[in-house]
């Protein structure tokens, strides 16, 4: 049996999937749910973030507003000069961020399922190694929405 390789993948899911921002947070539930499923299966041991994103990556970014209330504070947009040239809204998509031994497995296997369950190729990922901090604060400033799972501590021992 071949060593597993531990390795950081970023992938995302195109715009024009979801009509709606729900849509897309019920994807990324479900998208949990399918990596929590396959992580049990076989044995993996990942860390994932999935976002939902709306927005333009070059016209701003998602900060906190702190209204003075408790609770948790309200995630907002906030733009930067370029958003009066450039539409700051954007169809919903995903973002997701997978690293473990057996991530590349793990990816791939999301993908083919995403693939066949809308008909069309859905899905791009690429390695991230070399830029892992970087990946982790795109997927921060870009996304309104993050699900998080953790297989190495969700696991019942």
């Amino acid at each position: 049996m071949r060593k597993r390789v531990f390795r950081t993948i970023t992938a995302s899911v195109s715009c024009g999937v979801f009509k709606t921002q729900d849509e897309a947070v019920k994807e990324a539930n479900a998208i949990k749910g399918f990596l929590k499923r396959l992580c049990e299966k076989h044995g993996y041991n990942i860390t994932a973030r999935i976002g939902v994103s709306v927005n333009s990556a070059k016209c701003g970014e998602i900060t906190t507003e702190q209204t003075g209330k408790r609770g948790r504070p309200k995630k907002v947009f906030t733009p930067n000069g370029k958003a009066n040239q450039i539409p700051a809204v954007t169809e919903p998509h995903l973002h997701i961020w997978i690293e473990g031994e057996a991530s590349s497995s793990v990816i791939k296997s999301l993908s083919e399922h995403l693939n066949r369950k809308y008909k069309k190729q859905v899905v791009w990922h690429k390695a991230c190694d070399n830029y892992v901090d970087n990946a982790k604060k795109y997927l921060d400033k870009q996304c309104i929405a993050v699900r998080e799972l953790d297989t190495r501590t969700d696991r019942k021992r």
